[in-house]
């Protein structure tokens, strides 16, 4: 039943992370952008998206701070149209 518990919660928290990286390209606009914005690969990102590797916390913690921050706020990087 513990190991029951921890795989849940762990498949809680790789949704969440998905989620994550999704939210991130909602406010860069498109996939290819956000791998600009974050310094990664176009592919690297896909692979984020897809689940087909572990999204890092970071990310996490920048879509949290994107919710959470003002447009008029954010890097320039993020401000700059595609």
């Amino acid at each position: 039943m513990a190991l029951y518990c921890l795989l849940v919660k762990f498949l809680i928290l790789q949704l969440r992370m998905s989620t994550d990286i999704k939210r991130l390209k909602r406010y860069a606009g498109s996939q290819a952008r956000l791998a600009a914005i974050l310094g990664l690969t176009p592919e690297h990102v896909s692979r984020m998206m897809t689940g087909a590797r572990e999204v890092p916390e970071y990310i996490t913690v920048i879509a949290d701070l994107m919710d959470k921050l003002p447009p008029e706020h954010w890097p320039a990087r993020w401000r700059e149209k595609a």
